[in-house]
């Protein structure tokens, strides 16, 4: 595997088959040309610890749901740079959205309860 977008997943219980990165991302109409997926790409290249594209992910989740009731999460963030950032489009409830998508597929997440 040289990328991430080459990597298969389930990305539902819903769906029995697996799909690959790219083609999810496709589907929720997500650039894969970012710097969002460069820098998830050069922390694999490297390996080990929490890379910036996991912090960045992490930290848009929370900036996006703080904007879409109406809190600016401070002074200089702007909805552009999450675009341009993460290769997503949209108003603030659809790159919200979308931004769940990404962590679902990017984060990895304990089914234990």
């Amino acid at each position: 595997m040289n990328t991430i977008l080459e990597r298969k997943v389930q990305f539902s219980d819903d769906v029995a088959d697996t799909m690959y990165t790219s083609e999810i991302m496709s589907y929720y109409k997500i650039d894969t040309d970012t710097q969002f997926i460069k820098d998830f790409d050069n922390w694999i290249a490297k390996g080990g610890g929490v890379n910036r594209a996991t912090y960045n992910l992490i930290i848009s989740k929370r900036d996006i749901g703080l904007f879409c009731v109406g809190m600016k999460p401070n002074a200089q963030w702007r909805l552009k740079d999450l675009k341009a950032y993460f290769g997503i489009k949209g108003n603030k409830e659809q790159c919200k959205e979308q931004i769940a998508v990404l962590t679902e597929l990017f984060i990895p997440q304990s089914n234990e309860g």
